[in-house]
Protein backbone atom coordinates (compact mmCIF):
# COMPACT_ATOMS: atom_id res chain seq x y z
CA UNK A 1 0.00 0.00 0.00
CA UNK A 2 1.00 3.37 -1.09
CA UNK A 3 1.92 5.13 2.37
CA UNK A 4 2.05 9.43 2.72
CA UNK A 5 4.31 10.89 5.38
CA UNK A 6 5.10 13.99 7.05
CA UNK A 7 7.95 14.58 8.86
CA UNK A 8 8.98 17.90 11.05
CA UNK A 9 12.66 18.43 11.91
CA UNK A 10 13.44 20.23 15.43
CA UNK A 11 16.91 21.57 16.75
CA UNK A 12 16.80 20.13 20.03
CA UNK A 13 20.91 21.06 20.59
CA UNK A 14 23.36 23.89 19.67
CA UNK A 15 25.12 23.04 16.64
CA UNK A 16 29.07 21.55 17.56
CA UNK A 17 31.79 20.00 15.62
CA UNK A 18 29.36 19.92 12.02
CA UNK A 19 27.05 17.74 14.65
CA UNK A 20 23.27 18.98 15.17
CA UNK A 21 20.62 17.10 17.54
CA UNK A 22 17.42 16.85 16.18
CA UNK A 23 13.93 15.44 16.73
CA UNK A 24 12.31 14.04 13.90
CA UNK A 25 8.34 13.72 13.98
CA UNK A 26 7.19 11.33 11.52
CA UNK A 27 2.98 11.50 11.19
CA UNK A 28 1.09 9.06 8.82
CA UNK A 29 -1.15 11.45 6.75
CA UNK A 30 -2.07 8.78 4.38
CA UNK A 31 -5.85 9.02 5.12
CA UNK A 32 -6.21 12.29 4.90
CA UNK A 33 -4.53 12.41 1.73
CA UNK A 34 -6.75 9.79 0.62
CA UNK A 35 -9.58 11.42 1.43
CA UNK A 36 -8.60 14.58 -0.43
CA UNK A 37 -8.26 12.92 -3.75
CA UNK A 38 -11.16 11.22 -3.22
CA UNK A 39 -12.73 14.77 -2.72
CA UNK A 40 -11.37 16.23 -5.84
CA UNK A 41 -12.57 13.37 -7.89
CA UNK A 42 -16.18 13.25 -6.48
CA UNK A 43 -15.79 16.95 -7.24
CA UNK A 44 -14.82 17.08 -10.54
CA UNK A 45 -17.53 13.99 -11.50
CA UNK A 46 -19.73 16.26 -10.39
CA UNK A 47 -18.50 19.00 -12.44
CA UNK A 48 -18.63 16.85 -15.33
CA UNK A 49 -22.67 15.89 -14.46
CA UNK A 50 -23.49 19.38 -14.55
CA UNK A 51 -21.79 19.83 -17.73
CA UNK A 52 -23.69 17.09 -18.84
CA UNK A 53 -27.31 17.87 -17.69
CA UNK A 54 -26.79 21.41 -19.10
CA UNK A 55 -26.02 19.79 -22.39
CA UNK A 56 -29.03 17.65 -22.25
CA UNK A 57 -31.52 20.67 -21.56
CA UNK A 58 -30.08 22.29 -24.75
CA UNK A 59 -31.02 19.60 -26.91
CA UNK A 60 -34.65 18.23 -28.48
CA UNK A 61 -36.14 15.18 -26.85
CA UNK A 62 -36.38 13.64 -30.02
CA UNK A 63 -32.37 14.38 -31.07
CA UNK A 64 -31.15 12.94 -27.80
CA UNK A 65 -32.79 9.93 -27.70
CA UNK A 66 -31.65 9.08 -31.15
CA UNK A 67 -27.76 9.64 -29.78
CA UNK A 68 -28.87 7.75 -27.16
CA UNK A 69 -29.95 4.42 -29.07
CA UNK A 70 -27.01 5.19 -31.65
CA UNK A 71 -24.46 5.68 -28.78
CA UNK A 72 -25.39 1.93 -26.97
CA UNK A 73 -25.66 0.39 -30.23
CA UNK A 74 -21.73 1.29 -30.69
CA UNK A 75 -20.75 0.80 -27.20
CA UNK A 76 -22.58 -2.63 -27.06
CA UNK A 77 -20.20 -3.21 -30.69
CA UNK A 78 -17.31 -1.69 -29.34
CA UNK A 79 -18.01 -4.24 -26.05
CA UNK A 80 -18.23 -7.11 -28.33
CA UNK A 81 -15.19 -6.81 -30.27
CA UNK A 82 -13.46 -5.62 -27.45
CA UNK A 83 -13.98 -8.34 -25.01
CA UNK A 84 -13.08 -10.91 -27.85
CA UNK A 85 -11.38 -13.91 -27.02
CA UNK A 86 -8.53 -13.02 -29.57
CA UNK A 87 -8.02 -10.48 -31.57
CA UNK A 88 -6.18 -11.78 -35.10
CA UNK A 89 -6.07 -8.67 -37.53
CA UNK A 90 -5.03 -6.34 -35.12
CA UNK A 91 -5.02 -3.37 -38.25
CA UNK A 92 -8.80 -4.41 -38.80
CA UNK A 93 -9.64 -4.11 -35.39
CA UNK A 94 -8.25 -0.80 -34.17
CA UNK A 95 -10.10 0.27 -37.51
CA UNK A 96 -13.62 -1.02 -36.39
CA UNK A 97 -13.23 0.74 -32.67
CA UNK A 98 -11.68 3.76 -34.53
CA UNK A 99 -14.81 4.19 -36.34
CA UNK A 100 -16.88 3.33 -33.48
CA UNK A 101 -15.31 6.08 -31.57
CA UNK A 102 -15.65 8.24 -34.42
CA UNK A 103 -19.31 8.06 -34.61
CA UNK A 104 -19.93 8.68 -31.23
CA UNK A 105 -17.92 11.28 -30.68
CA UNK A 106 -19.23 13.08 -33.90
CA UNK A 107 -22.83 12.92 -32.74
CA UNK A 108 -21.86 13.81 -29.41
CA UNK A 109 -20.33 17.04 -31.64
CA UNK A 110 -22.81 17.76 -33.42
CA UNK A 111 -25.59 17.61 -30.30
CA UNK A 112 -22.82 19.86 -28.30
CA UNK A 113 -22.67 17.32 -25.72
CA UNK A 114 -19.31 18.04 -24.98
CA UNK A 115 -19.12 15.63 -22.05
CA UNK A 116 -18.97 12.23 -24.09
CA UNK A 117 -17.26 14.51 -27.07
CA UNK A 118 -14.56 14.40 -24.94
CA UNK A 119 -14.47 11.19 -23.80
CA UNK A 120 -14.51 10.04 -26.81
CA UNK A 121 -11.62 11.96 -28.10
CA UNK A 122 -9.45 10.59 -25.48
CA UNK A 123 -10.90 6.78 -26.27
CA UNK A 124 -9.61 7.84 -30.05
CA UNK A 125 -6.31 9.08 -29.44
CA UNK A 126 -5.21 6.36 -27.69
CA UNK A 127 -6.49 3.83 -30.59
CA UNK A 128 -5.08 6.11 -32.73
CA UNK A 129 -1.90 5.80 -30.97
CA UNK A 130 -1.93 2.17 -31.07
CA UNK A 131 -2.81 2.49 -34.78
CA UNK A 132 0.91 4.23 -35.25
CA UNK A 133 3.05 1.79 -34.13
CA UNK A 134 4.35 -1.19 -35.50
CA UNK A 135 3.55 -4.00 -33.44
CA UNK A 136 0.68 -6.13 -32.24
CA UNK A 137 -1.27 -4.49 -29.30
CA UNK A 138 -0.68 -6.34 -26.16
CA UNK A 139 -3.11 -7.58 -23.32
CA UNK A 140 -1.92 -4.50 -21.37
CA UNK A 141 -3.44 -2.27 -24.33
CA UNK A 142 -6.47 -4.20 -24.65
CA UNK A 143 -7.11 -3.54 -20.94
CA UNK A 144 -6.28 0.12 -21.37
CA UNK A 145 -9.45 0.08 -24.58
CA UNK A 146 -11.61 -1.55 -22.27
CA UNK A 147 -11.29 0.58 -19.29
CA UNK A 148 -11.96 3.34 -21.67
CA UNK A 149 -14.82 2.03 -22.93
CA UNK A 150 -16.08 0.94 -19.15
CA UNK A 151 -15.93 5.17 -18.80
CA UNK A 152 -17.92 5.59 -21.58
CA UNK A 153 -20.68 2.98 -20.48
CA UNK A 154 -20.94 4.55 -17.15
CA UNK A 155 -21.31 8.07 -18.54
CA UNK A 156 -23.86 7.11 -20.62
CA UNK A 157 -25.54 5.01 -17.97
CA UNK A 158 -25.47 8.77 -15.80
CA UNK A 159 -26.92 10.21 -19.04
CA UNK A 160 -30.23 8.18 -18.75
CA UNK A 161 -30.53 8.24 -15.14
CA UNK A 162 -29.97 12.28 -16.06
CA UNK A 163 -32.76 12.66 -18.51
CA UNK A 164 -35.09 10.13 -16.47
CA UNK A 165 -34.29 12.63 -13.62
CA UNK A 166 -35.65 15.23 -15.33
CA UNK A 167 -38.41 13.32 -17.28
CA UNK A 168 -39.81 13.20 -13.78
CA UNK A 169 -39.30 16.89 -13.04
CA UNK A 170 -41.12 17.92 -15.89
CA UNK A 171 -43.79 15.26 -15.72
Amino acid sequence: DKKYLNFKFKRIGKKTDNHTELVVTVRDVTRQVQLAMRLKEEEERREKLLQLMLSILDVEPQMLTDFSESANRELEFLDTIINQSEVVDYDNFLEKVHRSVHLIKGNAKLLNIDYFATQAHQFEDIVSEFQKRKEKITAKDIDTLRKRLKEMQTGMDEMERIIEKIGKVLA
